[in-house]
């Protein structure tokens, strides 16, 4: 059996002049932006709800939540204006939208790779909630976005 002596990828190999970690991995800081969106009783499908904004470099992080309790369309679509579901696809009966798991396959990825883009658009990508559906009711949404940046 080997002794190993290992850095994290945290660390940067000086002897071999390896790369330097991105600053957000190594010291980025969570900024997170709670807010409540609310819908009308009358509101169909093709609503739209603008929720907020993130910077298209940075790590969403697993704090985002969208609370389904109060959201009166039995689906919950988040996602950007073109892509209605890109984080969020699931009926509200499910319970709360939980778009980034801790330590899951998107596990320091930047937002625009979440999002499944195919490159970094640069600058702030919005987050929105969309209407699949017929509202059954007047309903809101409490939600928290949360992301890693420096």
């Amino acid at each position: 059996m080997a002794v190993e002596n290992v850095k994290s990828d945290l660390y940067r190999d000086q002897s071999l002049g390896g790369n330097i970690p991105p600053a957000l991995m190594a010291h980025g800081r969570i900024h997170t932006a709670i807010g409540t969106v609310t819908h009308d009783a009358a509101a169909s499908a093709g609503s739209t709800y603008k929720l907020g904004e993130m910077p298209s470099y940075a790590i969403p992080h697993w704090d985002t939540v969208f609370e389904a309790a109060n959201w009166k369309f039995t689906d919950m679509r988040i996602g950007t204006k073109d892509d209605i579901a890109a984080l969020v696809s699931q009926t509200v009966a499910t319970g709360n939208g939980v778009p980034i798991a801790q330590l899951d396959a998107n596990h320091g990825k930047p937002l625009w790779e979440v999002l499944g883009l195919a490159a970094d658009p640069g600058g702030m990508i919005t987050i929105y909630a969309h209407a699949n559906g017929a509202a059954s009711a007047a309903g809101s949404m409490k939600f928290v976005l949360a992301w890693i940046d420096n």
